[in-house]
């Protein structure tokens, strides 16, 4: 009995200590001990054969809550092409300058109020020169997606001219297909620069996609103002403090390092990708349309000056093969500490805030209210 009895008292002991570390750390710690996780107010993209995806009609809300911190409220709302964008057609509608935008989510934007390109339209019509952004731009896109956007969709719009708004590895993207469905999300890139091998169907797009595996949520718009309210969480957030400290003795304590070469393609691939460039050249020319690129510094190239080299470097051959201006959006924070600098990003995403944004949208508002150069003949 006395031995049963020390049993006894050994397991309340550990119980309570337990309890004790618990209280302990949810006090100290609040709802900072919760991880990153992102909800949705319904599935946001479905697969589309030329662009890769498309935006599903909205609008749907979107949030990232990062350590208890809700980073954004964002909106997907696509115009009926499926694009973050406002309303365009194929044929001019007015005066205005026409200026088709490819870029990925730093463009699309749809974590904020408002994307650069929906900045220089309402800005350049506040000035007097109004300019017209058809923003063709998808999160995750790249090269492969630009091209077949251009050479299959806007290569026949009425333009005037073209911007690549151009971040880091951009230009190494493989064609991106991406679906959500129910409670379900599938991503992937096709493993080859081969246009031929690029899905026309949502069931050969399966073949390169596989489920998502995150952090992410599907509700509906109740169940998405409970998650802002903290009133939902999923269950990864909810861990008890120990449960976590004992998980993380089995997590990598390592991150990887950002990647700053550029990839080694094999001959073929890289064959590819060149007759890719060399299309969205020809179209170029053939229309006469004035193109611009413009290079987005991510926050790591800011913070580390020439981290970012090789990206840079490969952007500016880009504009140079197809006969466009080259832009360095990195000069907008000259002379910026690395404080000022963190202040145009979110806390913890990569991707920049409103105020990063804004600074890059007037920065494009500058390059395309100047003077069109003339061709040489």
């Amino acid at each position: 009995m006395r031995v049963l009895g020390n049993i006894a008292l050994v397991v309340v002991a550990i119980v309570v200590g337990v309890g004790l570390i618990e209280i302990a750390g949810r006090l100290y710690f609040g709802r900072s001990l919760e991880g990153s996780y992102y909800v949705y107010g319904g599935a946001p993209v479905q697969f589309d054969a030329v662009s890769g995806f498309r935006l599903r009609p909205g609008p749907i809300h979107e949030t990232r809550i990062t350590r208890g911190q809700i980073e954004y409220v964002g909106l997907y709302k696509p115009n009926s092409l499926g694009f973050q964008s406002s309303e365009f057609a194929p044929q001019r509608q007015d005066g205005r300058r026409r200026i088709a935008v490819f870029g990925d989510s730093f463009s699309q934007a749809d974590y904020l109020a408002r994307n650069w390109p929906s900045y220089v339209e309402a800005t350049s019509f506040a000035e007097g020169h109004p300019l017209q952004l058809l923003n063709f731009s998808l999160g995750g896109t790249g090269l492969a997606n630009w091209w077949s956007i251009l050479k299959n969709m806007a290569g026949a719009y009425e333009l005037d001219g073209v911007v690549f708004a151009v971040w880091e590895e951009n230009l190494y993207r493989q064609f991106l297909v991406t679906h959500s469905e129910g409670q379900k999300w599938w991503l992937g890139r096709v493993p080859s620069w081969d246009p031929a091998r690029y899905p026309k169907t949502l069931d050969e797009a399966m073949r390169v996609m596989a489920p998502m595996a995150g952090d992410f949520y599907f509700t509906d718009e109740s169940g998405f103002l409970d998650a802002l309210s903290g009133e939902w969480r999923p269950r990864e957030a909810r861990r008890w403090f120990v449960e976590r400290q004992v998980a993380a003795l089995w997590e990598p304590r390592e991150q990887p390092g950002r990647v700053t070469a550029l990839p080694i393609l094999d001959p073929a691939d890289a064959a590819a990708r060149e007759r890719q460039i060399a299309d969205i050249a020809a179209i170029i020319a053939a229309r006469q349309w004035r193109a611009t690129v413009a290079y987005i510094p991510s926050r790591p190239g800011l913070l580390d000056p020439g981290s970012d080299a090789a990206f840079k470097a490969e952007t500016l051959r880009f504009a140079e093969m197809i006969g466009a201006s080259f832009h360095d959006g990195s000069e907008v924070y000259a002379g910026m500490s690395d404080t000022e600098i963190r202040r145009h990003f979110l806390p913890y995403d990569a991707h920049w805030n409103l105020a990063g944004s804004d600074l890059f949208g007037r920065f494009m508002l500058r390059t395309l209210s100047a003077p069109t150069p003339q061709r040489l003949p």
